[in-house]
């Protein structure tokens, strides 16, 4: 095998059912391990990459190919609503939640008051199209004094909310 030498030009390929496609038009450069990120991909697809070292005027040598498969994206959009409440709050999501697991509620001064558990969510009954789920959750905080909140949804997947009660 070649060595990967700064400056080579090093096209990296795709490869979605055997049809090669050049997925990047600069050269990588720096030092060894390279990296480069491919933005132009599916979700829930596998791709075959090629990585290729082209010597100049030379000709070029493959120096290994991978394959990746792609998931769903962790992200998804959040809005509690009416925003001031008298405590009870509807939680409309758009993506996928089923990993968020519970609401930590923190107030002003960041000291966490109220714990409130998700469960029982599934998104396939929204919308047969992967990653494009939207529903609704009531969320009950009328047992908290009137102020305002920090709703912090998700472990792993976050999204930080103000809310006035």
């Amino acid at each position: 095998e070649a060595p990967v030498r700064e400056n080579y030009n090093s096209p990296l390929q795709r490869d979605n059912i055997h049809d090669w496609q050049k997925v990047n038009n600069t050269i990588i450069t720096g030092t060894n391990p390279y990296s480069y990120t491919d933005t132009g991909v599916a979700e829930n697809t596998q791709y075959e990459y090629k990585l290729e070292a082209v010597m100049g005027g030379e000709g070029s040598e493959t120096l290994g190919t991978t394959t990746v498969e792609t998931g769903n994206p962790e992200s998804f959009e959040v809005t509690l609503y009416p925003n001031p409440s008298s405590g009870i709050f509807t939680m409309k999501y758009k993506g996928d939640i089923s990993g968020i697991g519970e609401v930590n509620v923190y107030d002003i001064s960041g000291r966490l008051v109220d714990v409130v558990e998700i469960s029982g969510i599934d998104n396939r009954a929204s919308d047969t199209k992967a990653g494009s789920y939207e529903g609704e959750l009531m969320l009950d905080l009328t047992t908290l004094s009137d102020g305002l909140y920090i709703v912090n949804i998700g472990d792993n997947l976050q999204k930080r909310v103000l809310i006035c009660k």
